[in-house]
C-alpha cells in the first residue's frame, strides 16, 4: 500500500548497472519503482529552476515543484542540465529501487554544480542533492 509521504531509505546495494547519456535541458528526466506504480519525473522549468514531480498510479503526489535548494544561504539560480544516469540496484537478485542521477549547473552567477540523486520504490521515493 502506498502511503502519501516521502520516505528516505538507504538500502544495501549488492549489484549495480548503470548507462551513462547526455540529455538536453529541456528533456524531463524520469524513474520508475519496480512495480512500475510510483515515478519521479526531473526538469527544468521555464524560469530555468530544476523541478522535482512524484506520481503514483497516474496521480500526482507530489505536483511539479521547483527543488529550491539553497547551500549556505544562497538559492541556485537557473540551471542547465548536464546529464543524467540510469541505475538498476537490485537484492538478491530482484529490484529494489529504481534510481536516477542528475547532473545540473548554473547557468548564471557561481556556476555551481548539483548531483540530485532520484528514488523510486514500490512504497514511496525520495530524493537527495
Amino acid at each position: 500500500m502506498f502511503k502519501k509521504s516521502i520516505s528516505v531509505a538507504t538500502l544495501p546495494v549488492c549489484m549495480m548497472v548503470a548507462s551513462c547519456h547526455k540529455v538536453p535541458s529541456a528533456t524531463p528526466l524520469a524513474v520508475r519503482s519496480p512495480d512500475g506504480r510510483t515515478e519521479i519525473v526531473a526538469g527544468r522549468l521555464k524560469s530555468g529552476g530544476l523541478a522535482v514531480r512524484i506520481r503514483h498510479d497516474g496521480r500526482d503526489v507530489i505536483a511539479p515543484s521547483e527543488v529550491g535548494l539553497m547551500p549556505d544561504g544562497e538559492a541556485y539560480g537557473p540551471v542547465e542540465i548536464e546529464g543524467s544516469q540510469q541505475i538498476t540496484t537490485a537484492n538478491g537478485g530482484e529490484a529494489s529501487h529504481g534510481e536516477l542521477l542528475v547532473k545540473a549547473r548554473e547557468r548564471i552567477g557561481g556556476k555551481r554544480a548539483l548531483l540530485l540523486r532520484l528514488r523510486a520504490y514500490d512504497q514511496g521515493a525520495a530524493f537527495q542533492a
